[in-house]
């Protein structure tokens, strides 16, 4: 899936698309969050992939890896409607 950005000359209004199908995902009212939207499918894979290597690395030193991992699959729970 692939999200795409067009933008207002002024930054004041972004509209987010879908590169395949052509059709509006988000309509915002700054270019960033326009930005930030469709960058989220990326987002999310990467984070998807960041959680699966972080189990799978031995911990260092007694760190406490609990919080941050609870916090990414909160997060990616989050983005996919759970």
């Amino acid at each position: 899936m692939t999200w795409y950005t067009m933008t207002k000359p002024d930054d004041s209004q972004g509209q987010v698309a879908d590169e395949t199908t052509g059709k509006t995902i988000a309509v915002s009212y700054d270019a960033k969050d326009a930005q930030l939207i469709a960058a989220a499918p990326d987002l999310l894979e990467a984070a998807k992939r960041a959680l699966i290597a972080i189990k799978a690395l031995p911990p260092r030193n007694g760190e406490d890896r609990y919080e941050p991992l609870m916090q990414l699959s909160a997060a990616i729970a989050k983005a996919e409607g759970r």
